[in-house]
């Protein structure tokens, strides 16, 4: 598949594709697993955050958190994971390159 994209002008050209896998001690997840846990520490923290006086300390630190963590690469990298697969597609969201073994 990867071989039929990267062809030029519909020839495939199979010096442009890099065959890789991931290291077997990676950290990998779904897309679907790793947006219910973001979703439920996101929601953890709002309880938090309503619960503090307005313009306090501890309100404006847990509104930041919230902003980092909602994005998913950024709350999958700070939880650790190395690479996380799109759902019902074959394509992963590789956060460390170092995760993974290419062919020479």
């Amino acid at each position: 598949m990867a071989e039929h994209w990267a062809g030029d002008s519909g020839s495939a050209d199979p010096g442009g594709v890099l065959r890789m896998a991931m290291h077997p001690d990676a950290l990998r997840t779904d897309l679907r697993s790793l947006t219910a846990q973001r979703d439920e520490e996101l929601e953890s923290i709002r309880a938090e955050w309503e619960q503090q006086p307005e313009n306090s300390a501890k309100r404006a630190e847990l509104e930041d958190r919230m902003n980092v963590l909602s994005d998913v690469g950024r709350y999958a990298a700070i939880r650790g994971y190395d690479a996380y697969r799109i759902n019902d597609m074959y394509v992963w969201v590789v956060l460390n390159r170092t995760a993974l073994i290419v062919e020479r």
